[in-house]
């Protein structure tokens, strides 16, 4: 599984690649959280709605199999402390970016 995290949106506008993951590449324990993120926020995407805001900063997390299936989850951080879909998203990052 191939997962890609773009942002865009906040008060300049910019849009950017935060992340890439793929989880072939991934430590079992590694790629097996990642999964557990993805599935966790497909869940809250189906059962959501995003905030409206002009300057909310916006992430696009966009997930493909080796069937270049894809399919994409929009997160709105509207900065709330408590908001997981953001603690998710944020998670991913990090998990990128470890060795």
């Amino acid at each position: 599984m191939n997962i890609t995290i773009r942002s865009s949106g906040g008060f300049a506008g910019i849009e950017q690649l935060v992340a890439t993951l793929d989880t072939r590449r991934l430590t079992t324990e590694t790629a097996s959280r990642v999964t557990q993120c993805i599935d966790e926020l497909a869940a809250w995407a189906r059962s959501h709605t995003e905030p409206q805001g002009a300057d909310f900063l916006e992430f696009e997390v966009t997930i493909s199999d080796d069937e270049r299936n894809a399919s994409r989850i929009a997160v709105t951080d509207d900065g709330k402390p408590d908001q997981r879909p953001m603690s998710l998203v944020n998670e991913l990052v990090a998990l990128a970016s470890s060795p």
